[in-house]
């Protein structure tokens, strides 16, 4: 399995991200329609060494939309994933994959 030999995952809410922190990789999470608002977000045995960097568009007030992510935005701009801070995220990757 690819996730098994990853140093580095990066995904959105799906089983991806969480197979990634069962196997204690370092996650870069990616929130859109969904947040850790709704209690749900990658979760690391408690000794273990991977880092986990959960990016979020910050102050966006319709979000999260959902439960379990849509298929379009209900509000038409997408804002939760076209203003994602990318260039952090490249950075969070490049650290990761150092450490």
């Amino acid at each position: 399995m690819m996730v098994a030999k990853a140093r580095v995952v990066i995904s959105h809410d799906t089983g991806m991200l969480y197979i990634a922190c069962a196997f204690e990789k370092n996650v870069i999470a990616i929130w859109g329609a969904t947040s850790p608002a709704l209690q749900v977000e990658p979760l690391m045995p408690v000794d273990s060494k991977a880092q986990v960097f959960q990016s979020i568009v910050p102050d966006l007030s319709c979000q999260p939309c959902s439960n379990f992510g849509t298929k379009t935005c209900p509000k038409g701009h997408f804002a939760c994933m076209k203003k994602q801070d990318l260039p952090e995220i490249a950075r969070q990757v490049e650290k990761m994959w150092r450490d």
